[in-house]
């Protein structure tokens, strides 16, 4: 099976769990991520959204709001669907090929994707596609110090001394699974990234590592290793007027 099926196939099968995880909630997401984000989009103008790899719509709700209309693009069809019965436009679709005109959105959001898309490259073009000039994309992903690391090192009380990150400038898929979900993700270095939006026209306007709060931290303690290595990081890309 080549790695788009894999992709494909993994999140097919994981769909139900993934839903079930987002009820629960995700703390990564609440606690280091929605916070910036949300922080980012505010003084953004209002318009039309597009949300690709929208899942079962989370993200997309909360930007829904009085001047913004978000569209939520998924390839799986059980989470487009999903979020279409929970309130809100939500379509199947990829984000390699993107199924609108060009020069149609205010604003793209690719919230934890990138790693999950093949083609990346096409992904990224398209996205920059679709934005009107002036529009703005929204990127979480996760940082790639972390998609290279093997795991904490240890010392022999079992205290975490450092991360293990080798191979970091390769390209490649793994398997990783999580709260009954399996599915294919892909680690590549950050110029890999900054290269493809660059290569597209984009110029970048904001970029942070979040770190979690000293709140955060008190309400869930294993979110502290987080103030050690970068989890993930945000991006805020606009397209020349």
């Amino acid at each position: 099976m080549d790695e788009t099926k894999l992709s494909r196939e993994g999140w097919i099968q994981s769909a139900d769990a993934w839903i079930a995880s987002m009820e629960e909630g995700d703390l990564n997401r609440e606690l280091l991520l929605d916070p910036v984000l949300l922080e980012w989009l505010e003084p953004l103008p209002k318009g039309l959204i597009l949300d690709i790899g929208c899942g079962e719509g989370r993200f997309s709700r909360k930007m829904t709001g009085p001047g913004s209309t978000v569209i939520g693009l998924d390839p799986v069809v059980a989470l487009a669907e999903t979020a279409h019965r929970k309130g809100g436009l939500f379509l199947v679709g990829d984000g390699e090929k993107l199924p609108f005109p060009s020069e149609r959105f205010d604003l793209a959001l690719s919230y934890l994707v990138l790693l999950d898309i093949p083609d990346y490259r096409a992904a990224i073009r398209e996205m920059a596609r679709v934005l009107k000039p002036g529009g703005h994309a929204l990127i979480a992903n996760v940082n790639p110090l972390v998609s290279s690391q093997d795991g904490w090192c240890r010392n022999e009380k079992g205290d975490k001394l450092h991360i293990k990150v080798d191979d970091y400038l390769s390209e490649r898929g793994a398997h990783v699974s999580w709260a009954n979900i399996a599915v294919y993700n892909w680690h590549r270095p950050l110029q890999n990234y900054l290269t493809a939006f660059l290569d597209v026209g984009l110029i970048l306007r904001r970029y942070v590592e979040p770190s979690p709060s000293e709140a955060a931290i008190e309400q869930e303690q294993w979110l502290a290793g987080g103030r050690r290595v970068p989890w993930f990081h945000v991006m805020l890309w606009q397209k020349p007027l």
